[in-house]
């Protein structure tokens, strides 16, 4: 009682030190009830049936209806959670940039009102950042998880040499924010190296290196293996119905490779025998509609004869991995690049909480001014310098990259600025792995994270200073 009411009396204690902080959840507030109760697609209200029901699917990761299922039974709604992500979202921005002018020796002055003048910068309509917040969609989750690793892991850095049990409290939640990365969107998991590097470099606390690096490894590959017993315990205990959504890259893939030679039909004869009359036309690099029993969209595969639950499609993938690899990175290049070309008249964010069975709708009292600002953003966007500006991935993976090279030429590579570059760049590469669509959401994250850290460095109008901290 007495730890909750000297936590309450910290925060009373920095909100009315901070003014610039107070402004930060005034803004939360506004945006959640203009657009209360959420943005919901197809896929939130899937999420949430789930949630509702309590039988659960790996099509979309589980954790998220099965975390929103536990919220309801407490007397939460799905408001609760928009609420929660727009708080952490504003909240960590603005202890992000924060914390880099902090790093960059800014004065206390610039420290307090810069990161607010960043966050307002984000929720302009130049940007989708405000519909993303309210949006109930993995890759926010995702988005909001990589503000929060990146502001831990910079700050745990400073505080390694201070505070221990503010130390203890920063590793702890890094560890368990990493986990929730790697279970919430499974492509994350290409991002393991470069969260063992973070770690690393933050466990300086917990083990001694000069003694033996063994302890400071195993402290550092800790959220990997929380990963694999969490993913295990919910297939377990939550009974989790296998779809087999692996096997939906690998069939698109598998035709995609065919386009490109017709002499690897010998290497996946379940997907060639099921082919449709006008494949060549229905197929588009990166999006698995076409492989899909989905409406609205022409198929590359016969639905009627065609299973993605299949264990064919596996074997002859790795069988065509194994002979004709140089299709395969074809394919996969493509599919790629589709997500990095210009977004404008693209699917920017999603515009409304789609028609459902549940009674959810958004208020009607902020309907105008939330019609108003849609509108205004996307139209907006439709302009390519202000969709450069706002969003576009390929400019900010640019950006992402020239920042890597600056540290490079002032050999910050150990410097924790550069490996927590590392996280949107291996982000928007592990598309290039696998992609199941060109939606803007997918690099979003990534995208997010590169704005806030640029704008922050440029505020801060220090040049990078040497530093292997």
């Amino acid at each position: 009682m007495r730890t909750r009411a000297q936590l309450l009396s910290k925060i009373k204690k920095s909100l009315f030190e901070n003014p610039a902080l107070i402004i930060v959840v005034c803004i939360s507030f506004i945006l959640w009830a203009l657009f209360y109760p959420a943005y919901m697609s197809a896929d939130s209200l899937v999420q949430y049936e789930q949630a509702l029901s309590g039988v659960y699917e790996d099509w979309h990761p589980p954790v998220m209806a099965i975390l929103v299922h536990y919220i309801l039974l407490l007397g939460g709604s799905i408001a609760t959670v928009t609420f929660m992500q727009t708080i952490f979202g504003c909240l960590g921005v603005y202890f992000l940039a924060k914390e880099i002018l902090r790093q960059r020796n800014v004065n206390e002055k610039k420290q307090t009102w810069v990161p607010l003048y960043i966050l307002i910068i984000l929720l302009l309509p130049v940007s989708p950042f405000p519909f993303y917040l309210m949006h109930f969609l993995k890759d926010t989750w995702i988005a909001i998880g990589f503000i929060w690793i990146t502001y831990l892991g910079l700050r745990t850095t400073i505080i390694n040499q201070k505070n221990t049990k503010q130390y203890i409290v920063n590793y702890t939640a890094l560890v368990l924010l990493i986990s929730l990365v790697f279970i919430t969107r499974y492509n994350a998991i290409v991002l393991v190296p470069v969260f063992f590097l973070l770690l690393f470099y933050n466990s300086k606390r917990l083990a001694d290196a000069k003694q033996s690096v063994i302890p400071v490894i195993l402290w550092s590959v800790l959220p990997f293996f929380v990963y694999i017993a969490v993913q295990k315990q919910l297939n377990i205990a939550f009974q989790i119905k296998k779809l087999h959504p692996e096997n939906q890259v690998m069939a698109l893939e598998s035709v995609g490779a065919l386009l490109q030679d017709k002499n690897n039909s010998s290497y996946v004869p379940y997907i060639s025998a099921n082919l449709t009359p006008n494949y060549e036309y229905a197929y588009f690099p990166g999006n698995v509609a076409s492989v899909m029993n989905w409406e609205g969209s022409e198929k590359t595969l016969n639905q009627l004869t065609f299973s993605i639950a299949d264990e064919r499609i596996k074997k002859e993938y790795i069988n065509l991995a194994w002979h004709a690899p140089g299709s395969l990175v074809k394919v996969k290049s493509e599919g790629f690049f589709n997500m990095l070309k210009p977004s404008t008249g693209k699917y920017w964010f999603h515009v409304k909480l789609d028609d459902n069975a549940y009674g959810l709708t958004q208020n009607e009292t902020f309907k105008k001014a939330r019609l108003g600002w849609q509108l205004l953003a996307n139209n907006i966007h439709s302009i390519t310098l202000t969709s450069f500006i706002g969003g576009e991935h390929l400019v900010w993976l640019i950006i992402n990259v020239s920042l890597l090279i600056l540290l490079i030429s002032k050999r910050q590579l150990r410097s924790m600025l550069f490996i927590v570059l590392l996280i949107p760049l291996g982000y928007y590469l592990s598309y290039l792995l696998a992609c199941t669509g060109d939606d803007f959401r997918f690099m979003y994250p990534a995208t997010l994270l590169v704005q806030v850290i640029a704008l922050s460095l440029l505020f801060s109008g220090n040049r990078l200073k040497r530093n292997n901290n």
